[in-house]
């Protein structure tokens, strides 16, 4: 999301260098829905990610290796989709 962003971000201010505030504006509606949609957590959110205790540690590595198999590769594969939540112009 990061690198999206600031790829339009340089974008839009090589565009417009004489008017920043067009080019953050222009940059905000870009962005708006795809940065809204790469937010949303997927299921278990931040403790899926970090958890507490050397067994949730264990079940997390199991539940990522697993990301690749089927039927789990066809949830995983949601995830990525944010991708498609903008088009990028080509400044």
């Amino acid at each position: 999301m990061a690198l999206v962003a600031a790829y339009v971000l340089a974008g839009e201010l090589s565009a417009t260098p004489e008017d920043h505030e067009a080019a953050f504006a222009r940059y905000q509606e870009e962005t708006r829905v795809y940065v809204k949609q790469c937010q949303t957590l997927p299921p278990g959110g931040v403790k899926g990610f970090a958890p507490n205790s050397a067994l949730m540690i264990r079940m997390r590595n199991v539940s990522m290796a697993m990301t690749t198999r089927w039927p789990m590769r066809a949830l995983a594969a949601k995830q990525f989709q944010k991708a498609d939540a903008i088009t990028l112009k080509d400044y």
